[in-house]
């Protein structure tokens, strides 16, 4: 009881167990598509991989390039690498009344090979129209190997080509990037020593205009190379700092808008709520939860972060935090910090609490109840607009209303921790709790003895 009435009356903040959003800020989309495809059986790729390794120690260099490029086929699936349409176009060009051709004519049979066929995980984006794939950390670890056998053989351009192959089969693969970086200081150090042997040349001096081409291409590896390096730093530091895996990869610049919104985001949203509503999951049984938004910066905009909170027994709230986030406002970065509680600008409180309903829809899709709204960042004084639009609903687009759900505001932001700003507790977070809060044993015997619901 202390700690609900110190919540109520501001003195300190709820405490949050920490595992729960740790967990998910470590979440990588590469390894659980890794897991799923050697769930589906695609392991064969191992073999060759293994081979090609033991070759490298060898110093058989060409063998080892051998061995990886088959592992990297592979390592793709059956619809990716073209081995499917390369088996259908055999079947079809089999003479007529041949037993191959009858098969490849008969459409059930085609279906049940594809249906046992293990096949990526893909997606058509809505916003270009593009089909977008998982990253697959199998091929890239393959074509990172690739590269570096082509190094240490001395061909350092086909080692950045294989080197780029990695990063885009994975681009959170931070070995291909090094070892892109790898083959481009190769290259400089060949065009540094080509550049003063072409200078220090005692009979017939070169042109003009060749010492000029070689200083540009010695300047623009000497460019390539820092920016993979300040990447590679930008990487790892928005890894460290933000809560979900994509939002880092946007930073360095190693994905798009589109592959994070249309691959990242969703898989993690499904893997998150699959482990938390599975048999063996916090909300297996008790399915009522918080939805909470926020305002943050990011690239000049404001992103809406969606995050979830659930309760256990002993009062202890669980945050995945960033769950689920959308680029709201592609400006106005630095209203979302500005004290005390931070600014949503025109264009997100025009598009953020349309998009809270869909949040809410999507989590009470997957069996989830959402019983409150915690409002954060830029969002604190927003309470009677999301109320409202959650009760009847947006006028941008149609979306599902919901007529029982809490809404509320924190008693703290980051904009206002980083201003010394006293905090402003809500007195319906106590509400809140209580909705969310899952009976304690004590309370489900006493349920039991007087026949209550």
């Amino acid at each position: 009881m202390d700690e609900i009435l110190n919540t109520i009356m501001g003195r300190m903040p709820r405490v949050d167990n920490p595992f729960a959003s740790r967990r998910w800020k470590q979440f990588s989309v590469a390894d659980w598509n890794a897991n799923e495809m050697e769930r589906a059986g695609l392991v064969e790729w191992k073999e060759w991989k293994d081979r090609g390794n033991a070759l490298y120690k060898e110093k058989d260099y060409a063998g080892a390039r051998a061995m990886y490029g088959k592992a990297c086929m592979l390592a793709l699936d059956p619809f990716r690498n073209g081995g499917v349409n390369a088996f259908f176009d055999a079947l079809h060009e089999a003479p007529a009344h041949t037993a191959r051709r009858q098969f490849f004519d008969i459409e059930p049979l085609v279906g049940q090979v594809l249906k046992y066929l293990p096949h990526a995980y893909s997606r058509k984006s809505a916003l270009d129209g593009k089909t977008y794939a998982a990253p697959n950390n199998n091929a890239a670890v393959c074509s990172a190997n690739l590269s570096a056998a082509w190094l240490l053989d001395g061909e350092p351009n086909k080692a950045l080509r294989a080197a780029k192959k990695a990063t885009k089969a994975d681009p959170g693969y931070l070995k291909a990037h090094r070892r892109e970086l790898n083959a481009l200081q190769a290259l400089h150090r060949r065009q540094a020593v080509a550049l003063r042997e072409l200078k220090s040349r005692p009979v017939a001096p070169p042109r003009q205009a060749n010492l000029d081409a070689g200083a540009k291409l010695l300047a623009r590896y000497a460019k390539a190379i820092q920016e993979k390096r300040d990447e590679l730093a930008d990487y790892e530091q928005a890894r460290a700092a933000y809560p979900a895996e994509a939002l880092a990869l946007l930073t360095a610049g190693w994905v798009d808008y589109e592959r994070a919104a249309c691959i990242y985001g969703p898989i993690r949203f499904m893997a998150c709520l699959e482990a938390l509503t599975g048999p063996d999951g916090p909300l297996a049984a008790w399915k009522r939860c918080e939805a909470r938004a926020s305002l943050v910066p990011f690239q000049g905009g404001q992103v809406l972060m969606l995050s979830l909170c659930y309760t256990v027994v002993n009062g202890m709230d669980n945050v995945i935090n960033c769950l689920d986030w959308i680029m709201v406002d592609e400006s106005n970065g630095d209203l979302a910090d500005k004290p005390p509680q931070g600014v949503a600008s025109e264009k997100s409180l025009q598009y953020a609490p349309m998009r809270i309903n869909m949040y809410v829809e999507e989590l009470t899709e997957r069996g989830l109840e959402v019983v409150s709204v915690m409002l954060g960042q830029g969002l604190t004084d927003q309470v009677n607009l999301i109320d409202k639009t959650l009760r009847e609903g947006s006028p941008i687009m149609e979306v599902k209303t919901f007529d029982d759900i809490l809404v509320y505001h924190a008693a703290s932001t980051a904009a206002s921790e980083d201003n010394n700003v006293p905090m402003n507790p809500d007195p319906r977070s106590f509400d809140a709790l209580m909705r969310r809060r899952p009976p304690r044993p004590l309370d489900l015997a006493s349920d039991a003895r007087t026949g209550l619901d």
